[in-house]
C-alpha cells in the first residue's frame, strides 16, 4: 500500500566477510541522481559490526518517516580493516528454471574510486557490467497521516533550534538490534526466496569527512526506492 505514510526502523543487507564495520544512513526527498542528493536524517545513521558474514537486520538508532510516494534513499558504507578491498552482494544472473532478478536505472548504486555508479552501468576496475541490485532493503511500518504530520513539526522545531557541535563525538555503535542467519538466507531485496550470490569486490576511493568506526571506508551501496 503506497497511499500510507511509512516509518523506517531498520535496514536489511548482506555482509561477505566476517567483523565487517558498517554505517547505515537515511537520505529524504532525494533531489538529483544520486542517493545522497536529498537530506540526511542524522538521527538515523547507525554505526555497527556484525560479527558473521550473512544476512542482517539492523535497528537504526532511530526512526523517521517518509510521506506516500516520496523518494528516499537508503545508504550503507562498509569499511575495510586491510584498508583495501570489501565486498558488496548483489545479485546474480536470472535461472530460467529458478529464481528471476531484474533491476532498473535510478534503483541501486555502488560509490566507488570517488563516485557513484547505477548498477546498470558500473565499472569496476577495467570492467564494465550490468549488474542487478544490490542486496539492501529498507524495512518500515505503516503510519496514520496525523504520525507522519507530527513528526514533520518536530522535525520542524527540531532544525530551528541551534545545536552545538561536538568536536571529538563519534557516533555510538551497537549490535544487539541486529540478527544474523547463514548466507543461503532470500536476497534481500527479492521476495520470491532468490539466494544472492557471490559478490563483488571494490577498490578503496577516498572519502573525505566520513567518521570511521575503524578502518578506511571503502564501498556505499544503496537502493533508492521512488516511493514508500
Amino acid at each position: 500500500d503506497t497511499d500510507s505514510p511509512r516509518s523506517i526502523g531498520a535496514a536489511g543487507f548482506y555482509t561477505a566477510s566476517d567483523n565487517q564495520p558498517y554505517k547505515v544512513e537515511i537520505y529524504r526527498k532525494l533531489t538529483g541522481s544520486t542517493p545522497d542528493s536529498g537530506t540526511r536524517i542524522d538521527k538515523c545513521t547507525t554505526y555497527g559490526t556484525v560479527e558473521h558474514s550473512g544476512y542482517h537486520t539492523i535497528t537504526l538508532s532511530d526512526s523517521i518517516a517518509v510521506a506516500a510516494g516520496e523518494t528516499f534513499s537508503v545508504v550503507v558504507t562498509f569499511y575495510a580493516e586491510d584498508g583495501n578491498t570489501v565486498y558488496v552482494p548483489i545479485e546474480g544472473a536470472s535461472d530460467p528454471f529458478g529464481s528471476r532478478y531484474s533491476s532498473k536505472s535510478g534503483q541501486s548504486y555502488v560509490y566507488s574510486e570517488g563516485k557513484w555508479m547505477d548498477n546498470t552501468s558500473s565499472k569496476l576496475g577495467n570492467n564494465r557490467r550490468n549488474m542487478n541490485n544490490v542486496c539492501l532493503k529498507a524495512l518500515a511500518s505503516t503510519i496514520t497521516d496525523a504520525e507522519y504530520e507530527e513528526q514533520e513539526e518536530s522535525l520542524s522545531s527540531a532544525s530551528a533550534t541551534p545545536i552545538p557541535e561536538s568536536p571529538t563525538a563519534t557516533p555510538a555503535a551497537s549490535d544487539s538490534s541486529e540478527t544474523t542467519s547463514p548466507a543461503s538466507t532470500p536476497a534481500a531485496s527479492d521476495s520470491s526466496g532468490a539466494t544472492c550470490p557471490s559478490p563483488v569486490s571494490t577498490s578503496t576511493p577516498r572519502i573525505s569527512a566520513v567518521p570511521a568506526p575503524s578502518g578506511t571506508p571503502t564501498s556505499r551501496v544503496t537502493v533508492s526506492p521512488s516511493s514508500t
